[in-house]
């Protein structure tokens, strides 16, 4: 068999056309011979079999989370963990109908599931499996019953190889991160590491494992399983807004901000659009939906992505985690939470800009009315916060928003409804795209950024961003429309 299924072991192994794995003859400046040796010497073959078998076992959701806690666990002598999120385990959505979780495609070590490699890996555990050297030792690693290795250097070595792959927030909170080329499931991870650095999870007594499974269950309804992904509206806006909303605490946002409101706005951050069904407020009351009707025309998806947060902690197996928090920190915790999710309604928006402007001009200490603004604004601004990104990762989240904005119009036409001319157009008629983006800039995100710049200073680079990317957007509407013209004219 061959043991070489790993990081860059598996990169450099080859498949013959019989299905056949032909080892490596050097692998980054090592010798086969020399890492088998050192294999057998520090008997790793038997203690990483015994770990993937766990895996394959409990099929958690976070392979390499549950790799970390198998080897912490070993080392301190305990039994191995079981995943605080399994691909095996059933969740209640918030309609209340049982369904498995989407299944995500399989990573071991940053490699992808693609044929290739689950071919490899099967070949590896058969063989495995049926050796008789193989069998041998890993009855010898089940006999261990999880205690440490009298030898505790293999543990010492595969623990470095893991934590070298531990993310670095630095990757991921700033402003230049492409969340749209990231894989949901790295995403959650992230999402996961955010909550851990960011948030005073044991001061507030928030029950962690229960934290991970409601962060894996949110991700599985932005996009349920019977729909089609929202262009716009899913998981990877969620977790972009998640990271404005962290930049934005940093600085003076600390101010206004306690542990509980702090971690409830990470909360509603991450949950403020989950089952969003990519159709805005104005279609669900125009259509008499019953969403609408449940929530008397008044913010209705801001209403439902609320009360799905919490249903989804409630209803869901080990996903309460403020079930261990003391009642008067419960009750600030639900109630940011739902006041920040409220407050991405756009039909408080100029609201909001009058307050925080008023704001910005007070010369006073921020007191709990002033806390309770900043903390409405900040996952708004998250939800405005495209038009401040860089430029090529403002055109991609554009052009999506605009799609799904197509997409409805096209619905409401085929409704009878009334539909708004703006959102009629696709993306693709770039004339249209870069005059509803420098619209959309001047009198919507402008404004509001300008003002909440008068309370968190630190966010000036954004503002500057804005403003060049305003120029960005005037500048091909001047030459697409220069080009209607020439056609027009008869011109070239």
């Amino acid at each position: 068999y061959n043991p070489f299924v790993g990081r860059g072991l598996m990169a450099a192994t080859t498949l013959d056309v019989s299905g056949g794995l032909s080892p490596p003859a050097e692998v980054d400046g090592c010798t086969l011979d020399s890492m088998v040796q050192y294999f057998n010497q520090q008997k790793i073959e038997d203690f990483v079999v015994e770990m993937l078998l766990h895996v394959a076992k409990h099929e958690p959701v976070d392979p390499e989370s549950y790799m970390i806690q198998y080897i912490q666990h070993r080392r301190a002598g305990k039994p191995p963990p079981s995943p605080s999120r399994s691909r095996k385990s059933s969740r209640k959505p918030a309609d209340g109908a049982t369904r498995t979780a989407a299944p995500r495609p399989t990573v071991l070590h940053g490699l992808v599931d693609t044929q290739e490699h689950t071919e490899a890996m099967r070949h590896f555990l058969t063989n495995w499996v049926d050796d008789t050297e193989g069998k041998a030792m890993l009855e010898q690693a089940k006999s261990r019953g999880g205690k440490p290795s009298k030898d505790a250097t293999i543990f010492e070595s595969v623990t470095s190889i893991v934590s070298n792959r531990s993310v670095s927030t630095a990757e991921f909170l700033n402003w230049d991160c492409d969340v749209l080329a990231q894989r949901e499931e790295t995403l959650l991870r992230w999402s996961v590491v955010v909550f851990e650095e960011q948030a005073a999870l044991e001061a507030l007594d928030i029950d962690q494992p229960a934290l991970e499974e409601w962060l894996g269950v949110i991700q599985d309804n932005y996009t349920p399983k019977s729909q089609v992904p929202n262009p716009y509206h899913n998981f990877k806006h969620a977790f972009n807004v998640l990271t404005v909303t962290v930049l934005l605490l940093e600085g003076q946002g600390a101010a206004y901000c306690s542990p509980a409101t702090k971690f409830a706005a990470l909360v509603g951050a991450i949950a403020h659009d989950v089952g969003h069904p990519g159709f805005n407020n104005d279609y669900f009351v125009k259509t008499r939906h019953p969403l609408a009707i449940r929530y008397n025309d008044n913010s209705v998806l801001e209403s439902m992505h609320a009360s799905v947060a919490f249903e989804l902690m409630l209803n869901t197996p080990n996903a309460n985690f403020l079930k261990k928090t003391e009642t008067s920190t419960y009750e600030v915790i639900r109630k940011t939470v739902i006041a920040v999710i409220l407050a991405t309604d756009m039909k408080i928006h100029f609201e909001l800009v009058q307050q925080v402007n008023a704001l910005g001009q007070s010369q006073e200490p921020p007191d709990e009315k002033a806390k309770d603004l900043v903390l409405r604004c900040l996952v708004h601004a998250g939800d405005l916060s495209n038009p401040v990104l860089p430029t090529e990762l403002y055109c991609q989240w554009a052009y999506r928003v605009v799609l799904e904005f197509h997409h409805q119009a096209e619905m409401e036409k085929k409704r009878g409804v009334p539909f708004q001319p703006f959102m009629e157009h696709h993306p693709d008629n770039t004339l249209e795209l870069a005059k509803l983006q420098c619209g959309f800039v001047s009198f919507v995100v402008q404004p509001f950024w300008n003002a909440l710049v008068t309370v968190l200073p630190h966010v000036q680079t954004r503002v500057d961003q804005l403003a060049v990317n305003l120029k960005h957007w005037q500048a091909i509407k001047a030459e697409e429309e220069e080009k209607a013209k020439q056609a027009a004219e008869g011109g070239p």
